[in-house]
């Protein structure tokens, strides 16, 4: 049905002074679709609509000076009362923050001033605090305790930095949130931990400034209130992981839980707190922390970090390992331009000049982790008790007659080759030894030198010492020494090594003055002594040790089973022959 203005089809239909298609139908200035119509000044679609001066969408619609939309409405007045107020709490929130930073500030330095008064040390310039030493120079990466504050200086300006902030960056492992404060040390006095000589370890505990009493409610600590160290704080994020995953049994919920160093350090703490939380109720429901103590000690020797497992496993130290001191930035006033550790006779220059000993020799600090002989201050102080020793009656009681003639040098593949040098150098200019045979014999050093490759070293460098001739050694035991079979079916050889395998060609020795000097021995206290007791520890007492490193009770029990032994004919241990092995060396010629 059509009427006037109105048009009419499927989609639109038009009459009078409208044009008709399938699509769109108009009238007069009026058309009509089935997505718009538009009349006089007004248009209108299924998104918009405008009257005068007047849009409308969907998300937004205008009158007059106002617009609104889904989220907002704004009148002319409201949004420049909202500016307004906006811009104005602003200004309060800026001027608060910039009160609270002068506050801050202000308390940062009344902190400083108190720190600056309890030590002559610290400095204040422009702003910053340094840590001045003796010397008046700035420590860097340096961390110290004063006034009871734990305070760290950055490693590359050496002004105060945050201490947890330190941690962090240098890879430590703390709680810094909500429990830190609770969790923070009472005081630094030696009462508030447990040590080691004044020494915290992985198993010292202390005391907290607060204790959360049953998992629930913090209460300040009482002087028996000591918890341990690492229930908050770890040296790593991987021993953080370990403690957790150690001591999720804790908790029933966790226990299928792995936590890993992948987990954030945020989730780690949260993980952690948690924990805590169940020691505390364990704690309060038995009154006690023996069960705490067992499982901390544990877990700590568990660990790597403080277990054999991060150490060598070698056994040329009697005292059951060495230690390695490496430069480190974290060590700064304890590092050095020395440490040239294996330089040995084969290996002096750090370039192996050697090869019949594939290796380069023993290990240094055989029995002395802290002594670096390629310092040329421990080599001067190693000259300085060589002077003594060799003066050391006239020092002592003004008694030249009672002077040291010589030395031995001991565990030379354990040392610096510089000591032979010194050693040479100083027998040279105070005696004379290079002068005459007649000298040299008054004043005979010899070494402990057991490569093969040493006796080439010293020849190389003019015989000022006599080399041990090993290999003589080793002839003596498998020709005379040993059982006919002994216990890993090793037999006796025949005498044909004493003519060769030796420094001394012995083939046809009838020359003077053309084999290298050198000395023989048939048992030492750490040849065929000390060796032949750890032999009897390790198949007779305790079948897990080396022999190298008994107690007292296994040392006395193998000496037993030592001093039988060399009464029976048929010995299980100790030497046979021995008349026979000290003849032979006693007249031998080109030895001492």
């Amino acid at each position: 049905t059509t009427t006037a203005a109105t048009s009419t089809d499927d989609k639109a239909a038009t009459t009078a002074a409208t044009s008709t298609d399938d699509k769109a139908a108009t009238t007069a200035a009026t058309s009509t679709d089935d997505k718009a119509a538009t009349t006089a000044a007004t248009s209108t679609d299924d998104k918009a609509t405008t009257t005068a001066a007047t849009s409308t969408d969907d998300k937004a619609t205008t009158t007059a000076a106002t617009s609104t939309d889904d989220k907002t409405a704004t009148t002319v007045g409201t949004s420049d009362n909202n500016n307004s107020a906006t811009a104005s709490d602003k200004d309060v929130s800026s001027s608060a923050q910039k009160s609270q930073t002068i506050d801050n500030n202000s308390k940062t330095a009344d902190t400083t001033a108190a720190l600056e008064a309890s030590s002559k040390n610290l400095k204040t310039i422009d702003g910053k605090t340094y840590y001045y030493d003796d010397d008046d120079q700035v420590k860097k990466n340096f961390a110290t305790v004063i006034d009871g504050k734990v305070l760290y200086f950055d490693k590359e300006t050496g002004a105060l930095a945050d201490t947890n902030d330190y941690q962090f960056l240098e890879g430590l492992t703390s709680e810094n949130n909500t429990y830190t404060e609770h969790n923070a040390s009472v005081g630094t006095s030696s009462d508030s931990y447990t040590n080691v000589d004044g020494y915290l370890t992985a198993d010292s505990w202390y005391r907290p400034k607060d204790i959360l009493v049953n998992g629930q409610n913090w209460e300040s600590s009482k002087d028996d209130d000591l918890r341990p160290l690492l229930m908050t704080w770890w040296p790593d994020k991987a021993t953080q992981v370990n403690y957790l995953n150690a001591m999720k049994y804790l908790d029933a919920t966790e226990t299928e839980t792995v936590y890993t160093s992948d987990d954030s350090q945020d989730a780690l703490n949260k993980a952690a707190q948690n924990i805590q939380v169940k020691i505390e109720e364990k704690i309060s429901q038995e009154g006690q922390t023996q069960w705490l103590k067992d499982d901390i000690s544990k877990f700590v020797d568990s660990q790597s970090n403080w277990n054999i497992a991060s150490e060598s496993k070698g056994t040329d130290h009697l005292q059951g390992g060495a230690l390695l001191y490496v430069n480190s930035d974290k060590t700064p006033d304890a590092n050095s331009d020395y440490r040239l550790l294996n330089r040995t006779p084969t290996n002096q220059t750090g370039t192996p000049l050697y090869t019949t000993d594939p290796t380069q020799g023993g290990y240094d600090f055989l029995l002395a982790n802290d002594v670096d002989n390629s310092n040329p201050v421990v080599q001067a102080e190693q000259l300085n008790w060589m002077y003594y020793l060799l003066n050391f009656g006239s020092i002592t009681n003004n008694d030249a007659e009672a002077n040291f003639d010589s030395i031995r040098v001991d565990a030379v593949d354990n040392v610096d080759a510089d000591l032979l040098q010194i050693a040479a150098d100083y027998f040279k200019a105070a005696y004379g030894v290079d002068k005459s045979d007649a000298i040299s014999n008054q004043h005979v050093s010899i070494l402990e030198d057991w490569s093969d490759n040493d006796a080439e070293y010293v020849k190389d460098n003019g015989d000022n010492q006599l080399s041990m001739d090993n290999k003589l050694r080793l002839s003596l035991k498998y020709s005379l020494t040993m059982p006919a079979v002994d216990q890993y079916g090793n037999k006796r050889s025949g005498l044909e090594p004493f003519l060769t395998n030796s420094l001394v060609d012995r083939t046809n020795d009838s020359t003077d003055n053309t084999a290298q000097p050198n000395y023989s021995f048939v048992r030492a206290h750490d040849s065929e002594v000390q060796t032949v007791i750890a032999e009897i520890i390790k198949q007779r007492i305790d079948p897990d040790s080396d022999g190298l490193s008994p107690t007292m009770d296994q040392l006395t029990e193998a000496f037993k089973i030592y001093n039988a032994d060399q009464l029976k004919t048929d010995k299980e241990f100790t030497q046979y022959n021995i008349p026979s092995t000290y003849a032979t060396i006693l007249t031998n010629k080109d030895t001492v």
